[in-house]
């Protein structure tokens, strides 16, 4: 079941789209993590991840053609479907496969200016942030997918550090962690086993929907 977590008026959408996350892998089955270890994850069924569609696609910071493959991909999945059928009914992105595409595009993969405590600024994309994780005045920030982070664990390039709070449901966790030579010193929370086009799906939800929730 999806992880009890209040969500209001989104609960519902957010459980459908969580069953229909037909390509999550399952923790125990698929991998396995050791929060008290010096490495965050003990195994992860590599075989049965590159399996997975949109993970062929990468999760990366590409260029345009390869970000809109990998939205074709989520698209072609049901959990973006149901997305795509929740927010279209409710008004909030067109019917049209084609502009609910370039809607995504633009909210995920457009770059917007990031200013720096030295006045510099940076591009960097929403997808960037959630997906592949910045570096902003010293610190890491962004990085919320479990893929994204057991990939830069293989290369060594992460140094997991802690757990923080409960870990709910083996879900969603929140950690702390070095990035080639940077600190998460908040934390990071991300879900476990998801894939990415659920995270796509629910992540796109929440933001278009979030004022009906308010």
């Amino acid at each position: 079941e999806y992880p009890d977590v209040e969500m209001s008026p989104l609960s519902d959408i957010c459980s459908r789209l969580w069953d229909l996350d037909h390509n999550r892998m399952e923790y125990g089955r698929d991998f396995d993590t050791n929060l008290d270890g010096d490495e965050l994850f003990d195994s992860v069924d590599e075989d049965k991840l590159e399996d997975i569609p949109t993970y062929k696609e990468k999760i990366s910071k590409k260029e345009e053609d390869n970000n809109l493959a990998f939205l074709n991909r989520c698209l072609e999945t049901e959990v973006m479907q149901e997305a795509h059928k929740y927010l279209a009914d409710k008004g909030l992105v067109s019917q049209k496969k084609t502009k609910f595409k370039r809607k995504l595009y633009n909210l995920w993969f457009k770059p917007y200016p990031r200013t720096h405590k030295d006045g510099s600024q940076r591009l960097v994309s929403a997808f960037e942030h959630i997906f592949v994780g910045e570096i902003r005045n010293g610190e890491v920030i962004g990085l919320h997918n479990w893929i994204s982070f057991y990939d830069e664990e293989c290369r060594g390039n992460i140094i997991y550090k802690n757990y923080k709070g409960d870990f709910c449901c083996d879900r969603v966790l929140t950690i702390g962690f070095d990035w080639n030579g940077y600190s998460k010193k908040k934390g990071s929370s991300f879900f476990l086993g998801t894939s990415p086009e659920f995270e796509l799906a629910i992540y796109t939800v929440c933001f278009l929907a979030r004022d009906e929730t308010e």
